[in-house]
């Protein structure tokens, strides 16, 4: 494996093709449900390892070269030097990005903090009372991180938090038996499905490329996805899904919350509801298309590793210092001789030997002798 700043340039071209297209089809709400909000979380996860580990695998890879005009403008940022010695654009834009991640990683980190520092100053923990137990009993998938359930008079819709201790919030208010059950039932399906740990994923990518507009969209509609996934699982389980529709509607009518709901949360909103609503009037079930879907994902990420792109110019004053000349066919050719072997022959004259071609020799003529 290797990396360089071409593998980088590569990964975040593929990456971004592919997040636009995944944009595309949350957006398509039919074309959703065809491939399966599973399938395509599993897509986002692939995408997303494959744009933190921007790696090069040698043995496959194969090097495209930016013709020359391109290529003097690439190697600008890698080899022209600014005011400090030793500093090169590249290596500038380097600590630009990397001081802006840290302060993202900063900021999301401290938002989350303060917020859970002012819930947990006013919240009452009702994790053993007989309902709430009878629930997470009946819901609750065993995991390592925890769950508890909290009563929360400055929120005004439920919501859910936290990492490895995970907390469901609910607003102070009487709930009957049907909302409850799918208050609850909604919110813990997240906790089973370890949404918030994605959602954490997603957050950490726009972290690191906060730059990329791409990566914003992804952190903006990972909530539509993950959301829809959840109403889907109750209303498949359900005969008719219009007592869970009456729940969500009782949500939509409560006030927007008064305090600011970190990112790393699982809240919703009248925009979001609405958007829940025709994922849920949609028909078609998923079918065989998701296989396909997963199939072209398998190849694009697999044809990311296969070319990489290259800059594909010598400064001529380089050459002459150091005495080198670069091979064109306008220049230079080969003549294969009998044993197997190459000889280079450079301006006419010959230049040397070699007992194989290689990528520094393509595009030359080729005599047999």
């Amino acid at each position: 494996m290797d990396f360089s700043y071409t593998s980088v340039g590569m990964t975040i071209i593929v990456c971004n093709i592919s997040f636009a297209g995944i944009y595309c089809i949350i957006k398509n709400i039919g074309l959703s449900k065809k491939i399966g909000y599973t399938a395509l979380i599993l897509s986002l996860l692939v995408m997303m390892g494959r744009l933190l580990f921007p790696v090069e695998l040698l043995r496959i890879s194969h090097n495209v070269y930016f013709p020359e005009q391109i290529s003097k403008y690439v190697l600008i940022l890698s080899d022209k030097m600014l005011f400090l010695p030793n500093i090169t654009i590249a290596f500038f834009l380097w600590i630009i990005w990397l001081v802006v991640s840290v302060y993202k990683f900063f900021h999301l980190w401290t938002e989350y903090k303060l917020f859970f520092e002012e819930i947990g100053k006013k919240a009452n923990n009702i994790t053993r009372t007989e309902k709430v137990e009878c629930y997470l009993k009946k819901y609750k998938k065993k995991r390592f991180y925890q769950l508890e359930v909290y009563e929360v008079n400055e929120i005004k819709t439920p919501l859910i938090c936290g990492f490895l201790k995970q907390k469901i919030l609910l607003p102070t208010k009487p709930y009957d038996d049907i909302e409850l059950n799918y208050i609850l039932q909604h919110e813990i399906y997240h906790y089973n499905n370890g949404d918030l740990l994605l959602k954490l994923l997603v957050s950490i990518v726009h972290c690191v490329f906060w730059w990329n507009p791409f990566t914003l969209l992804l952190r903006n509609e990972i909530n539509t996805i993950l959301e829809v996934r959840v109403d889907d699982m109750i209303v498949q389980a359900e005969e008719s899904p219009v007592s869970y529709l009456d729940a969500l509607l009782q949500i939509a009518k409560n006030e927007v919350d008064d305090i600011h709901v970190p990112i790393m949360a699982f809240t919703t909103n009248d925009s979001l509801l609405k958007i829940r609503f025709k994922y849920m009037m949609e028909t078609g079930k998923t079918g065989a298309f998701k296989y396909t879907y997963l199939v072209v994902v398998a190849v694009v990420v697999l044809l990311s590793y296969t070319f990489i792109f290259e800059p594909d110019y010598i400064d001529p004053a380089v050459l002459e210092q150091e005495g080198a000349v670069v091979l064109t066919p306008e220049n230079a050719y080969i003549i294969k001789k009998a044993d197997g072997t190459f000889d280079i022959y450079y301006e006419g004259d010959f230049f040397g030997n070699v007992s194989h071609m290689d990528e520094s020799l393509e595009g030359l003529k080729i005599i047999n002798n």
